[in-house]
């Protein structure tokens, strides 16, 4: 099998390949590969702060449009930077958390820790609310894992005047096999290329 780059990498988020001397099946297991077998960063763990604080003044309650649940699922689905040469370890099979208690996993070989802290609008503010981005995402483990500049502007929830939204976010290894959230590719297709011969040409 021999491959060749068309187009894309790695100037943007797509890639075409030109593969060639193999069959559709060898091109499928590919395909398939990305999907759901490499290995790919994903946020699994979130710790929302719930209460009432103050801020000059003014009181803010940690509520927001979106239950905790939606609010969840959709920091997983945020694309997180991975980077096979840091060999990070799976979180199941951390060598330095494997004999704890659930509750306790969980180190810099196998996660990687973000933080957020968002306000609603100021209560003399013109705007009505706030949205909250993937870039408000601020990694505490290493700069490296910071939310990729094409990925910061992809919104999570809206905050009104009176609300705040505090959380950690911890995000582990994992494969697409066992969840969407960790599938580094989507849309992955491959078609054939005809080529025609002329008779006697």
């Amino acid at each position: 099998m021999k491959a060749e780059i068309v187009e894309g990498w790695p100037k943007e988020n797509s890639i075409r390949i030109a593969l060639s001397e193999t069959d559709a099946s060898q091109v499928n297991a590919i395909r398939r590969a990305l999907i759901s077998d490499v290995p790919k960063l994903a946020i699994t763990r979130v710790n929302i702060s719930q209460g009432v604080v103050e801020n000059d003044g003014q009181i803010l309650e940690s509520v927001n449009v979106l239950p905790d649940e939606m609010l969840t699922h959709r920091l997983a689905m945020i694309p997180i930077p991975t980077f096979p040469e840091e060999k990070l370890s799976f979180f199941e099979t951390c060598p330095v958390c494997i004999d704890l208690v659930e509750a306790e996993k969980g180190c810099p070989q196998c996660q990687v820790l973000y933080s957020l802290n968002v306000q609603g609008p100021s209560a003399d503010s013109e705007e009505e609310f706030v949205t909250v981005y993937a870039g408000d995402l601020t990694t505490i483990s290493d700069p490296m894992f910071d939310i990729r500049e094409e990925h910061r502007r992809i919104p999570i929830t809206i905050l009104s005047k009176g609300q705040y939204l505090e959380l950690y976010a911890f995000a582990t290894l994992g494969r697409g096999a066992s969840h969407q959230k960790w599938s580094p590719v989507a849309g992955v297709g491959f078609s054939g290329r005809n080529i025609a011969k002329l008779n006697g040409a």
